[in-house]
C-alpha cells in the first residue's frame, strides 16, 4: 500500500460488561476497524468498571479480541483488567515506532496537568483495590465499582488537559492517548475521542493521522 499499513487507536468504550448493547455496538466497530487496519491499540476504559469475575460476562468480548494485532492498554475505570485478554500490555504507557515516528501510546490518565486527586488514589486506593478484588465478594465489588463510577467526575475534574510538551518529557515525537473525551490532532499529541460518545476512531498510516466515524 502506498501509505503504508493503517494503526487504529480506540479510545474510552466504556462497555459496561453485562450490557449486551454495549458489548454488540463495540463488536461491530471492532470488525470493522480491523478490516481496515494492520494494528488495533485499545487505549484504556475498555470497560466501564472491572473485577475479577466479571469476564464470565464478557465471554464475546475476549473472543474478538483474541488477535496478535490487539494491544489494550487499562484505563482509570478498568484498571484490574487481567487475563484472559492475550493482548494486554502490563505497563500504563507502551513505546513503539510506527512509520518512523516515536510513539509513547497510554490512557492518559497520569498524562494531565494537575489533577492531584486522582494521582493520590492511583498510588494510594488502587494498590489497596488490587488487595481486594482478590479477596472480595463479586456483588460487594460490583457495588464498589458503582461507586466508584458515580466519584469519577469528582475524582477527576472534567476539563483536564495535557501539555503538547509531554512528547518532549517522554523522549518521543508524538503521544497517543484517550482520557479526556474529545479529539485533539497536533504533530506531539493526539488525543482520541470516547467511542461512547460517537463510533471514531484514530487512523495513522504515512499520510499522517485523522479520525473516521464508524457509521
Amino acid at each position: 500500500c502506498l501509505n503504508g499499513p493503517m494503526h487504529a487507536f480506540i479510545a474510552d468504550v466504556h462497555m459496561r460488561p453485562s450490557n449486551p448493547h454495549d458489548r454488540s455496538r463495540f463488536l461491530a466497530g471492532l470488525k470493522m476497524v480491523k478490516a481496515r487496519a494492520e494494528e488495533v491499540y485499545i487505549l484504556g476504559d475498555l470497560f466501564e468498571y472491572w473485577y475479577a469475575g466479571v469476564e464470565g460476562e464478557t465471554a464475546d468480548v475476549v473472543a474478538a479480541l483474541s488477535d496478535p494485532g490487539i494491544h489494550i492498554m487499562r484505563g482509570n475505570r478498568d484498571f484490574l483488567l487481567s487475563p484472559p485478554f492475550p493482548g494486554l500490555v502490563d505497563e500504563e504507557e507502551l513505546r513503539v515506532e510506527i512509520h518512523g515516528r516515536r510513539i509513547l501510546v497510554s490512557h492518559g490518565h497520569m498524562l494531565t496537568q494537575g489533577d492531584i486527586g486522582f494521582k493520590c488514589l492511583h498510588a494510594v486506593g488502587w494498590p489497596l483495590l488490587r488487595l481486594l478484588d482478590a479477596h472480595t465478594a463479586p456483588d460487594v465489588k460490583r457495588r464498589v465499582a458503582e461507586i466508584l463510577v458515580r466519584s469519577s467526575a469528582v475524582i477527576r475534574p472534567p476539563h483536564g488537559s495535557i501539555s503538547r510538551g509531554t512528547a518532549r518529557a517522554k523522549g518521543v515525537d508524538t503521544v497517543i492517548c484517550g482520557h479526556l473525551h474529545r479529539g485533539f490532532i497536533s504533530p506531539e499529541l493526539i488525543v482520541v475521542p470516547a467511542f461512547a460518545d460517537a463510533p471514531v476512531y484514530l487512523g495513522l498510516d504515512r499520510r499522517g493521522a485523522a479520525f473516521y466515524r464508524l457509521d
